[in-house]
């Protein structure tokens, strides 16, 4: 008897792993399988996976289907995602993830597996308003839509955004998002538009102008400016240089508003008052919105130089002679001088130079440089002559074959100079480069520490292509 029960019982497991084994099989055959709606999500390359008890998927192949265009940033180890009304950031080996300015955590952290970018997938489907479900038995991670809204979102994405007009370009347009007011987007681009070098050392982020110095250090949510500390509502990673502008732009007093019909973000300067430098009841400096324009040989004081930077423009390149044979004629000079005008006149690098040399000049005890227009006309023309001929030809830096000498370049703008010494160089992006590498040089710290006359003058001409001009006259 006790026989026969136990064959009864070895038939009946028999017969019963007769129906499971096919379907495991089929369901181990098949692998995982992800559904949008019911439509199976084709991936190309790495399968979703089951990997140390979770199951992960290639997030690129899900929300494209889901309508994101997505973007991988390999100097930064994000994916960017970007939907009609969400913009995602995730970054490699980080459990935490951002979903427009809300931060979630992974209890997985995403990782790279054959060149795909793979998590568990379920707390970003989730975040961004999808639902998820499971089915064990066929192995399928099913994602449904939301039902349809009836009022559009609030979420912008590959925006325009503008500074006084002026477009700030992007690597990729998709990274910038508007979403209740506050601007998301590459800060070094934005940076670098209001006039700020940008530089990402070790620890944190530091951008700088004249007058302004903004540190971000890293895995703090303060924001640091010219020593003052101010709290920000969310915590900057140290890796993701896509951040919140709006912070950055109250602390610095720029305004920004929204126009839904162009999807533009205009960041407006913050207002300035004219400023009118005069001596002896003559107008010797103006100072506006149109820029920094020196009309007569003037001693500014640092006070002075501080106080007119903020308006002054970027380094410009005034146009050279549209005749490369031969001098310009008086009536090319005269389009050329109201070129160099139009453009703002002296720029905030030049500007910025005069500060750092008489700063030197002053540890020295040595007579402070008078600014001439002229002599910074001149210089500017000098490293126009560097961006748009081939200086290498030429027997040496300061004579070129269709002016000459400084001297007879400085006789254009005014009859009056007998003397000219000039000290050149290559182009730079903020005056301290340019100052400390004359100053390393025993020709060029010669003449900046030369003891001139009790007025020495001085003219000095930045561009982005030609390099460095400082020009010296003692008449």
């Amino acid at each position: 008897m006790k026989v026969n029960a136990i064959i009864k019982r070895i038939l009946t497991l028999i017969l019963a792993l007769t129906f499971i084994l096919p379907t495991t099989a089929f369901a181990q055959e098949q692998g995982i399988s992800v559904t949008i709606d019911g439509e199976r999500v084709n991936f190309t390359g790495q399968q979703p996976a089951i990997i140390d008890g979770r199951t992960l998927v290639p997030v690129r192949g899900v929300f494209e289907q889901l309508g994101f265009e997505v973007d991988w940033s390999d100097e930064l180890q994000s994916v960017f995602m970007v939907g009609p009304a969400h913009h995602i950031v995730i970054g490699i080996n980080r459990a935490e993830f951002k979903v427009n300015l809300n931060h979630f955590t992974l209890d997985v952290p995403a990782q790279i597996i054959n060149g795909s970018t793979m998590l568990p997938i379920r707390a970003v489907i989730e975040a961004v308003g999808y639902n998820l479900a499971w089915d064990g038995i066929t192995q399928t991670v099913q994602i449904t839509r939301p039902p349809q809204q009836d009022e559009p979102s609030a979420f912008q994405s590959g925006i325009n955004v503008t500074v006084d007009g002026q477009p700030v370009i992007f690597g990729n347009p998709a990274l910038v998002s508007y979403y209740e007011d506050i601007l998301t987007a590459p800060v070094r681009a934005v940076m670098e538009k209001l006039n700020f070098t940008a530089s990402f050392p070790s620890g944190y982020a530091r951008f700088f102008r004249f007058g302004d110095e903004i540190l971000f250090p890293a895995h703090s949510n303060i924001l640091i400016h010219n020593g003052n500390i101010h709290q920000l509502a969310e915590e900057w990673d140290g890796s993701v240089r896509i951040i919140a502008i709006n912070p950055i732009l109250e602390i610095l007093r720029y305004d920004l508003t929204w126009d839904s019909a162009t999807q533009t973000v205009n960041i407006i300067s913050p207002p300035v008052d004219p400023i009118i430098i005069t001596r002896n009841g003559e107008t010797v400096v103006r100072a506006d919105e149109t820029g920094v324009h020196i009309l007569a040989r003037v001693h500014l004081t640092q006070e002075e130089i501080q106080n007119i930077l903020p308006l002054a423009r970027t380094q410009q390149q005034t146009r050279m002679s549209p005749h490369p044979d031969r001098p310009m004629t008086q009536q090319e000079l005269a389009a050329w001088n109201q070129e160099y005008d139009d453009l703002g006149g002296m720029n905030n690098v030049e500007l910025d130079a005069l500060y750092l040399l008489n700063n030197i000049r002053r540890e020295y005890n040595l007579p402070l440089f008078t600014l001439c227009p002229y002599l910074s006309r001149a210089s500017r023309l000098h490293t126009n002559l560097h961006a748009d001929f081939d200086a290498n030809t030429w027997d040496t830096r300061h004579y070129d074959p269709i002016y000459g000498w400084p001297t007879q370049r400085s006789v254009l703008f005014n009859d009056a100079f007998t003397a000219v010494q000039e000290n050149t160089g290559s182009s730079v992006v903020r005056a301290e480069l340019g100052v400390n590498g004359w100053m390393r040089s025993p020709g060029h710290r010669a003449a900046i520490l030369r003891d001139r006359t009790q007025d020495p003058h001085i003219g000095l001409g930045f561009t982005y292509r030609g390099g460095r001009t400082m020009k010296f006259s003692d008449d």
